[in-house]
Parts: structure tokens; C-alpha cells; sequence
């Protein structure tokens, strides 16, 4: 280490210059004037990044403008996020009760609906879908039938829909029907 990677301080210390600067991997690169061509995880790990940099005691010159930017348009996605109309952030899930023989659906923990099903060999009987009231309008049937056939198939069964419900989605959303099994 030589002299002139040492600097000075008032103290009378010596202090690593390395110490002071911004290492380039802590630095996010370059950050397009557009972002909205950016994907949302650029833009997070932008701002992560950013805010790494204006942590720092001497941050690069433009750090905090970038900041303000990527977090304006990470808002402004997900302003645009809550106020377009059918877009759902709602959690749904669906999960197998053996015990009840049925596929429930869960949206925000809360059961729902179900599909109850009868099993035999690898052939999974789909007979009844049953909303609860407080869900009745809310187009669950849908994502419903759509996570149904597709928990049947991941464990390599061959779905059969008795139910007019399950029925009328395959008529509807024909690229599941090559999942369930020809009546």
C-alpha cells in the first residue's frame, strides 16, 4: 500500500480512500432515461441499489435524481395496478381435503368454493361446485375450475366433469379440454 492511496483526515488519521468511494459493483449500471420499458424486478433492484448508494457518505453525483425516478415509476405501476378494472390482486389457492374428498379454493384465506370429487383408479370424478354466498358473483367459477384441472393434472390424473359448472368452462376455454378425460 503505498502513500498515495492514503488520505489525511483533520484528526490527523489516515483514512483508505477506498474506504470513501463507491465501489463499482455497489453502482447499478446504467439506467435507461425510458423506464418504462424496464421490468419491475429491473426497477426494484434499481432502487435496492440506489438507495445502497445513497446510504454511502459520498454518493455519485445524480444517485438521488435516479432514485426519484425509478421510485415514481414503480408507484405509477402500481397506481395503474389497483386502478385497472378486472385485474384481481387477490391471493387465490386451491388445495386437495382428501378427508372431505374435495378441491377448495381459497381467495384471501377465506374458503371461497369447492369441487367435491369422487377417485377411482386414476380417474378423478368431478361432480359438484358449490360457491359460498358471500363469493356467488364474484366470477370465482372460473379460476376455480381453471386451478382444479390443473391440480388434477399435476398429479397425473385424469379428470372427469360431471359438473356443468366444469363443463361449461372446458366449452368455454377450450385449451384445458386436452387435460380432462373424453366423456
Amino acid at each position: 500500500m503505498d502513500s498515495a492511496d492514503l488520505v489525511g483526515l483533520a484528526s490527523g488519521g489516515l483514512h483508505h480512500i477506498r474506504e470513501r468511494a463507491m465501489k463499482a459493483e455497489d453502482l447499478p449500471g446504467e439506467i435507461p432515461f425510458d423506464l418504462q420499458r424496464a421490468t419491475s424486478r429491473q426497477l426494484r433492484r434499481w432502487s435496492n441499489a440506489l438507495y445502497r448508494a445513497l446510504d454511502k457518505d459520498f454518493p455519485p453525483y445524480g444517485t438521488a435524481d435516479d432514485f426519484d425516478r425509478v421510485n415514481a415509476e414503480i408507484q405509477r405501476r402500481e397506481t395503474h395496478a389497483q386502478n385497472t378494472p378486472g385485474l384481481s390482486l387477490s391471493r387465490d389457492k386451491v388445495r386437495d381435503n382428501t378427508m372431505n374428498r374435495r378441491f377448495e379454493f381459497f381467495r384471501d384465506g377465506m374458503l371461497a368454493g369447492y369441487v367435491s370429487y369422487t377417485m377411482r383408479g386414476g380417474a378423478l370424478r368431478l361432480h359438484r361446485t358449490v360457491i359460498h354466498e358471500f363469493f356467488e358473483g364474484a366470477g370465482i367459477e372460473g379460476p376455480l375450475a381453471r386451478q382444479v384441472i390443473l391440480a388434477a393434472h399435476k398429479r397425473r390424473l385424469a379428470p372427469i366433469p360431471y359438473c356443468p359448472v366444469l363443463q361449461a368452462f372446458l366449452q368455454d376455454n377450450p385449451q384445458y379440454r386436452q387435460l380432462v378425460h373424453a366423456l
